[in-house]
């Protein structure tokens, strides 16, 4: 797991995402207590897939903790995906350079009363929350 600092529950206007070629940012906002509004963002690098469901329809086990990205090396999506992956660029030696298929993980990311997230990407990082909202 990845622990957060702005948790994934209580948010009124996100997640909003936003993919380019091997980036998929995701925006969120988290209601404070107070009613104040802050922003979060996740940065996924090197994408490969990603699953949107809404919270009508998510799977059990992608109820996860507010606080919390599951990063897993061992899934089924994972599995095929990069196999995938591999069969069609994976095995040349620049995509070895890079760590080949050793560097992908599955991680989801579950929003309360909204969605949750799955993707299949080399890394998960969280972004400085720099008025993202005006951004948006």
């Amino acid at each position: 797991m990845i622990r957060i600092k702005v948790p994934t529950s209580r948010t009124q206007k996100g997640p909003r995402l936003v993919q380019t070629r091997e980036q998929l940012v995701v925006d969120y906002d988290f209601e404070e207590d107070d009613g104040t509004v802050v922003w979060a963002r996740l940065v996924f690098q090197v994408i490969l897939a990603f699953e949107y469901r809404d919270s009508s329809c998510i799977h059990a086990e992608d109820v996860l903790p507010s606080d919390d990205v599951r990063s897993t090396k061992q899934s089924n999506y994972l599995t095929e995906t990069v196999d995938l992956w591999f069969d069609a660029v994976g095995k040349h030696a620049w995509q070895q350079s890079r760590g080949g298929r050793d560097r992908f993980k599955h991680f989801t990311v579950f929003f309360d009363n909204a969605c949750s997230i799955n993707i299949i990407a080399a890394s998960c990082e969280t972004a400085p929350n720099n008025d993202i909202e005006a951004v948006l």
